[in-house]
């Protein structure tokens, strides 16, 4: 069970101990907080400040002790990611793709085989795969767009091992 001291708030100021500056002379009470050279001291005995009883932060740091031992190896392994264009090459520019621009044709191929979905650019913009394009393998079928052999770029970016 514990116990909670109540003060009444008359009396609440006889109870305050603000911090003090330490000087020799200075009358200290148990509770007061002392500060000297930058540091804050808890008052643990009432008495007059003395140079014998100044306080100090006089506070020796030892050695680096010796390493613990190592730990034993961890059993578990996350799962393999996807390989990725970091695990071989990456494709990029119009050399990435080819294929007949007449205007008509709509079927264009990818110079290598992806390990990713790649991206699949027309004059610039980007081709939302099942919406303006389709891939089996590296067979590009352009749904809406049959790019013309002046002024159109047919361009793609993707990884490939």
């Amino acid at each position: 069970m514990a116990v909670e001291k109540y003060v009444l708030k008359e009396d609440e100021a006889k109870h305050i101990h603000p911090r003090k500056t330490w000087a020799i002379g200075l009358a200290i009470e148990v509770g007061d907080e002392i500060e000297n050279n930058g540091c804050v001291f808890p008052a643990k005995l009432a008495h007059i400040a003395t140079a014998e009883l100044e306080p100090t932060a006089d506070i020796a740091v030892g050695e680096t002790g010796p390493q613990g031992p190592v730990g034993p190896a961890s059993t578990v392994s996350g799962p393999k990611g996807d390989a990725g264009g970091l695990a071989g090459h990456i494709a990029i520019g119009t050399d990435a793709i080819t294929g007949t621009k007449n205007g008509v044709n709509k079927v264009f191929a990818l110079a290598n085989t992806p390990t990713g979905e790649p991206g699949i650019f027309y004059n610039g913009q980007l081709l939302t795969l099942d919406s303006d394009y389709t891939r089996i393998g590296t067979q590009i079928t352009l749904i809406y767009i049959a790019p013309a052999s002046v002024g159109d770029v047919l361009s793609a970016i993707y990884p490939y091992a």
